[in-house]
């Protein structure tokens, strides 16, 4: 598993192919090649048949926790082509493992997840929907400290003013950036300060003011890919 790994990060993904399916003749049933030859194909835009492997992964998991892993690779799969539809479906499977769990972090990183693969996708109501729940899931922790607080509130804000900007709401979308400031000012999530010139770039962007727009975006953390080949967490920042 790890050569496969060394290979595709290396862009050999056919040579990680192949070491994968040879696995997969001995060991059918494992998830970590399945899933592994899934990420693979994904990435030579082979999605359809991805998920042939994803679906396998899903069906040998053992545990709750290892299905839920395999959902959540099958979702991204979806992402990976911009379908918010079926990237929510297999997220909702995911979402309710966490509630089963009591782990409202992960629910709410979960309904994030989701909504900024619909807002990518254009599908704005469905990522408004997903932040609401991912920022109302996330506040259910029990006794949440100050920073966990802030940060929900923060990437609500963040979200909120970009799905306004898209919409064309400029005096919306203005409100949701000084609340998102607000929240970011208290000081208590220094590494989500990353994230606040990407915010206004992106709302330049969509104000037509594409001067600041260029001004603001450089300054920002550089745009993660939707999928990468073993760490599917990249979806999970701001957004």
């Amino acid at each position: 598993m790890k050569q496969g790994q060394a290979l595709a990060r290396e862009g050999k993904l056919e040579e990680a192919l192949a070491l994968y399916r040879k696995t997969l003749q001995d060991a059918p049933n494992s998830q970590a090649a399945n899933n592994g030859a899934g990420a693979v194909l994904d990435l030579m835009g082979k999605g359809t048949e991805a998920r042939k492997y994803f679906a396998k992964a899903i069906e040998v998991a053992q545990m709750p926790q290892s299905k839920a892993a395999a959902q959540r690779a099958m979702a991204m799969s979806y992402a990976f082509e911009g379908d918010c539809k079926k990237t929510v479906e297999y997220e909702r499977m995911v979402f309710d493992y966490y509630a089963s769990v009591k782990d409202f972090f992960q629910q709410g990183e979960t309904a994030n997840e989701a909504a900024r693969v619909c807002i990518d996708s254009g599908d704005l109501d469905s990522a408004y929907r997903w932040y609401q729940l991912g920022h109302d899931s996330g506040l259910r922790e029990p006794e949440i400290k100050p920073d966990r607080a802030d940060l929900w509130e923060f990437r609500w804000e963040h979200a909120q003013a970009r799905i306004a900007a898209r919409r064309g709401n400029k005096a919306e979308a203005e409100r949701h950036v000084a609340a998102a400031k607000t929240a970011l000012d208290r000081g208590r999530n220094p590494q989500q300060a990353q994230f606040f010139p990407y915010l206004l770039g992106y709302v330049a962007f969509y104000e037509g003011n594409y001067k600041a727009a260029v001004e603001e975006l450089p300054e920002s953390q550089p745009k993660r890919s939707v999928h990468s080949v073993f760490d599917r967490t990249n979806v999970r920042e701001a957004g």
